[in-house]
């Protein structure tokens, strides 16, 4: 019964410290309500509203396997393909784990978190190229659309993948419909 107790115990203080690390500079907990509170301004009503909220991923129940994690880890990384902001950081505090544990998870995998996303989303670029339907679309675009925010380093990316230019291989895989005459 005392290491049930104990396990618990773990469990509560690891939730607590992942959700007390998502807290900017100079909040801590409100003593007693477990609420955020503004140390620099010393506003510390327990009534007023938390300002930081965790992502809801945050509170997803760990993987009892490490493959079912990895798999989870997938699905996350395809759904936010087209954020920015998606980075290995950004995956591991939705996922409660830390940077160290999700390079670990990639340690047995083909590629790292960081080539992964790069992967797929010029994976997404070169469908958005293919399809004839993109075509009016501008390849920068297409490029901002999965994450690229800057269309040298995207062209360079995609040339260094794909062998041809993201130009090129629209032309070459989406072409232009024979004009009507």
């Amino acid at each position: 019964m005392n290491t049930v107790v104990r396990t618990e115990d773990r469990l509560a203080t690891e939730r607590f410290w992942s959700w007390f690390s998502h807290l900017p500079r100079g909040r801590r907990p409100v003593r007693g309500t477990g609420a955020p509170a503004d140390t620099r301004s010393g506003a510390n009503d327990p009534a007023r509203p938390a300002v930081h909220a965790s992502p809801p991923e945050a509170h997803a129940a760990p993987a009892a396997h490490p493959h079912q994690l990895l798999a989870r880890i997938h699905v996350f990384v395809e759904r936010h393909l087209d954020d920015p902001r998606l980075s290995p950081a950004m995956i591991a505090r939705a996922h409660n784990i830390s940077d160290r544990s999700l390079y670990r998870l990639f340690q047995d995998e083909s590629v790292t978190v960081s080539q992964l996303i790069h992967r797929r989303r010029l994976e997404r670029c070169r469908d958005d190229l293919a399809d004839p339907g993109n075509r009016d679309r501008p390849i920068h675009a297409i490029a901002a659309r999965w994450g690229f925010g800057a269309a040298a380093h995207f062209t360079r990316a995609f040339r260094a993948a794909y062998g041809l230019s993201p130009r090129e291989y629209r032309h070459r895989y989406a072409p232009c419909p024979p004009s009507e005459a």
